[in-house]
């Protein structure tokens, strides 16, 4: 009877991607790994018990039954990377429980079959296969997800087999590819298609248009296509009635623009919700096709993209222009005219996008890595949905232009930049209010920076010291001295302005808090500012790096460059900690009624 271990094919298959520098060693009774040892047989020790096996990145050029005869518990087999010229699944008769088999990057041109009953996982691809190698006992393989394939040619009969089978993943290498009927794929049942085509040749784009007839979601990577524009074989508009396809992936593209927004029309009618374009080089019209023959086609893509479609997401990645001749403006014209929630412009050299002429649906734009400027958006009324703005590695001098002219419910260009606009926007209110609201007298010793999950020992231990006892020390605190009816970001700006130091309690805790980002940014911007010197760092509890999310940056450099005060564990040592932190923070603050406005009887019902 066949029996399964509790540990899942998949993480046996997860298990390999950390044995890639392992050399021959055998993990458990139950794992193998012989990877890279420069193997030109199976080795013959193998434990008997052995269920994950990994024999890649070696010289094995033949298989034998001995060799895998008494593995009668084998279930993942990565025979990936050797030199195997035939396989005979013959050799697997007696692994009954073999449900992984990796035999990608070999040099396998022929295969004899016998049916293995319960493969989930077979990888034929990167072989020397000339047609597909699908044998009628893989038809008898129900449990099979993945198959992995590689030919030179694909004819309408070589699926047959197969076709009844419900696949989960088909993945294709089309090395020295010379041939392929149409219809072919469309024959098959799965989810997901990945074609890899040769690179340094003409795609055969019929295997695009029956890909987006096939599977629901579709990779090809290598498009490439160097013939005249006028041999491009157009999509039939047939073609739209059959699509599948909603997500769609093209890599490493190199086309003329004429036939990149032919294929793009074809798209905008088709059920594909979700395009990406990675690794994109455009080029032409080069004399046969001018300015004035290509804006008919632009003109076609401007009526089309005003319609709603069932695009949801375009992604254009890595860009690259070859060659060019006409207004790039048009094209601008395009990307901003698109009725698309996300639009995704990254890594493609873009000096400039006009705002939409109408009322945008665009939510999310990321125009990352480009070489935008702060003529951006100017004047810019349209973006009235979008929520989110990504604008990093750019050439702008002044990003409040652009967050003043968006109405971004979230700016995130980066979000640095939304922090200090809350920072202006308070320092502008400020100058505005009435002679009697300005806040520019120190009301407060210190401001307190905390997590909520150390609050017991900011209550407990930090404030009653501090407080207490001659000369005592007045803290601001957000439970007892922020304003309601002000902002939480306004009150935490106000509330640093107001005090002579901020005090910011270090921990785990701390760096999982945004509400504590927050307010250690608008601290840091004080001290560059003012050119003060108002930081404390008192680290309660050691973080470990790895803790410290990316976008602490600041934290990790002044925990780098600024003395910190370390909480001690051993009691004998509080009283010097309390006398270090008192010193710190001495200073006489003037007498002034407006410290009324932050009265310790004023309570935020919400913590932060």
């Amino acid at each position: 009877m066949r029996s399964l271990t509790n540990i899942s094919v998949f993480t046996y298959t997860f298990a390999f991607t950390l044995w890639n520098n392992i050399q021959p060693t055998v993990e458990d009774e139950f794992m193998a790994n012989y990877s890279s040892s420069s193997l030109t047989n199976v080795p013959k020790t193998i434990p008997v018990h052995t269920q994950v096996l990994d024999l890649s990145h070696n010289r094995i050029s033949g298989l034998s039954i001995p060799e895998f005869i008494y593995l009668s518990d084998l279930q993942v087999l990565n025979l990936s990377h050797n030199l195997i010229m035939l396989l005979d699944f013959s050799v697997f008769i007696f692994n009954e429980n073999l449900e992984y088999l990796d035999l990608s990057y070999n040099n396998i041109s022929k295969v004899c079959c016998l049916t293995l009953a319960y493969l989930r996982h077979l990888d034929l691809s990167f072989n020397k296969f000339t047609a597909l190698p699908i044998c009628q006992e893989f038809g008898n393989m129900f449990h099979l997800e993945y198959i992995g394939l590689s030919a030179t040619m694909i004819r309408r009969s070589d699926f047959r087999y197969i076709r009844h089978l419900q696949l989960h993943t088909v993945f294709l290498t089309l090395e020295n590819f010379s041939l392929y009927e149409p219809q072919s794929l469309t024959v098959l049942t799965t989810r997901n298609l990945h074609i890899v085509f040769a690179e340094n040749q003409n795609f055969t784009f019929p295997l695009l248009y029956d890909g987006m007839s096939t599977s629901e979601n579709l990779k090809i990577v290598n498009l490439r296509y160097t013939l005249s524009y006028r041999h491009f074989p157009s999509p039939s508009l047939m073609l739209l009635k059959k699509i599948k396809t909603t997500a769609l992936m093209l890599d490493a593209v190199d086309l003329q623009w004429p036939i990149i927004l032919q294929i793009f029309m074809l798209i905008w009618y088709s059920p594909v919700e979700r395009l990406t374009v990675t690794n994109l080089s455009f080029h032409g019209p080069v004399g046969e096709l001018t300015e004035h023959a290509f804006l008919p086609l632009l003109s076609s893509v401007e009526q089309l993209i005003s319609l709603d479609g069932s695009m949801k997401a375009l992604t254009l990645e890595h860009v690259r222009n070859k060659v060019y001749y006409f207004n790039q403006g048009i094209l601008y014209r395009q990307f901003s005219e698109l009725n698309i929630a996300n639009l995704t412009i990254a890594d493609a050299y873009m000096p400039h996008m006009l705002c939409p002429n109408r009322t945008s649906s665009f939510q999310y734009i990321n125009f990352s890595h480009n070489a935008l400027t702060d003529e951006l958006f100017q004047n810019c009324g349209t973006l009235v949905d979008l929520k989110l703005l990504i604008l990093k590695k750019n050439k702008f001098e002044s990003l409040l232009k652009v967050s003043s002219m968006t109405m971004c419910i979230y700016l995130d260009v980066p979000w640095y930049v939304r922090m200090t606009w809350q920072w202006t926007q308070t320092k502008r209110r400020a100058r505005h209010s009435r002679p009697g609201e300005q806040g520019n007298i120190l009301q407060f010793h210190a401001f307190i920076s905390y997590s909520e999950r150390d609050s017991l020992w900011v209550k407990n231990e930090l404030i009653p010291n501090l407080e207490k006892g001659e000369g005592c020390v007045q803290l601001c605190q957000h439970e007892r001295n922020f304003i309601p009816g002000k902002s939480i970001v306004e009150n935490i700006i106000n509330c640093i302005e107001k005090s002579y130091k901020s005090i910011f309690v270090l921990s785990p805790n701390f760096v999982q808090s945004e509400w504590c980002h927050y307010e250690l940014y608008f601290a840091h911007h004080k001290l560059f500012s003012e050119n003060s010197n108002s930081l404390i760092l008192i680290l309660l509890e050691p973080i470990p790096p790895y803790l410290i999310p990316a976008r602490y940056h600041k934290l990790k450099a002044l925990m780098a460059k600024r003395t910190y005060l370390e909480w001690p564990k051993e009691r004998s040592k509080h009283a010097l900690f309390w006398a270090n932190l008192r010193a710190t923070i001495s200073i006489d603050l003037p007498i002034s009624g407006e410290a009324n406005e932050y009265g310790s009887d004023a309570t935020l019902t919400s913590s932060i």
